[in-house]
């Protein structure tokens, strides 16, 4: 198995969500759309877009207390931490807006402020030697 290829969030103003357990980028909190929901009676986020998140089990249907959806199971790109799943589809029609989105149980997320993101060129002057030429 090969280097995973990561995404990184590129809003840098405002507060985002990393994996709990290896602090890849997984979505920012403009992309969260509802933070109350439960995940078989475990608290989650609801998200519109995420980054470094992928299916890992075939589609499945199945029924939850609010319909019946078509869902896959998801987790983390870098470290492979079972997350929630993804709704593929909804089928009652007052549920269609989950379609597309992403579940992750909050026990898995961390919220990180700006000030505590390492920016490109500052994160890779403070780990890469600089040598200088003369």
């Amino acid at each position: 198995m090969g280097r995973p290829f990561l995404d990184y969030v590129e809003d840098d103003k405002s507060p985002r969500f990393v994996c709990a357990h290896c602090s890849c980028d997984i979505a920012t909190t403009s992309a969260l759309v509802w933070e109350g929901y439960m995940a078989h009676q475990t608290p989650a986020y609801l998200f519109r877009d995420t980054v470094n998140v992928e299916a890992f089990t075939p589609e499945r249907q199945e029924q939850l207390s609010t319909g019946m959806y078509v869902l896959a199971d998801v987790r983390c790109r870098s470290c492979c931490t079972p997350f929630g799943w993804r709704y593929i589809s909804a089928l009652s029609e007052n549920q269609k807006y989950k379609e597309r989105t992403t579940l992750v149980q909050k026990s898995c997320l961390r919220r990180q402020s700006p000030e505590t993101t390492p920016t490109w060129p500052r994160f890779l002057s403070r780990t890469l030697p600089v040598e200088v030429v003369q």
